[in-house]
């Protein structure tokens, strides 16, 4: 399958390292295969919706926002105008896969106290021992470093398990949690 075969296109997760306090924009699945720039088309590797419009992250890094009204198409662009890439680049996402060590060893407040020294680690539900407390500024009333079990909470598209926090429903992304304050 060719980089520029033609149909739906869907978008890779829009990962971001930002904070996940205040208002998010919410993940775009599908949208254009190409957007076009000042002066070439773009590939679209994501796309995010904001209050003011869509806004797009192309794969060589940039970005375009819809609000600026850019010229968007499905198809292979026959303007004369060169495609960023071409068709010799390889582009790697970062996709939206389970971490090689759950999340929740590392985070405090999120497991529960099972039994002295062994714990259920509230990201994916594990029973897991608690790590050993060598000095008092050490980890103890923490999960040991362990693989997500599967039951690991999903990852948000938007923060994959980087900002895991307590909900009325269990754990999930900060984000998450403010959006259902927001309503």
């Amino acid at each position: 399958m060719s980089v520029l075969d033609l149909g739906p296109v869907r978008y890779e997760p829009p990962l971001t390292r930002s904070s996940p306090w205040g208002p998010q924009p919410k993940a775009l699945t599908t949208g254009p295969r190409f957007v076009r720039g000042r002066t070439r088309w773009h590939r679209v590797r994501s796309g995010t919706l904001h209050p003011h419009g869509e806004a797009w992250a192309m794969w060589c890094g940039q970005t375009r926002f819809g609000n600026d009204k850019p010229d968007t198409t499905d198809e292979l662009p026959a303007d004369g105008l060169p495609l960023c890439g071409g068709v010799e680049l390889r582009f790697d996402p970062n996709r939206l896969t389970p971490p090689r060590w759950c999340p929740g060893g590392k985070l405090r407040r999120l497991h529960e106290q099972l039994a002295y020294r062994v714990l259920r680690c509230g990201a994916c539900g594990e029973i897991v021992p608690e790590r050993n407390a060598h000095r008092w500024y050490d980890t103890a009333g923490m999960p040991r470093q362990h693989e997500p079990g599967p039951g690991l909470v999903p990852g948000c598209p938007l923060h994959a398990w980087r900002h895991l926090v307590r909900t009325a429903e269990g754990v999930a992304c900060a984000c998450a949690g403010i959006e259902e304050q927001s309503h």
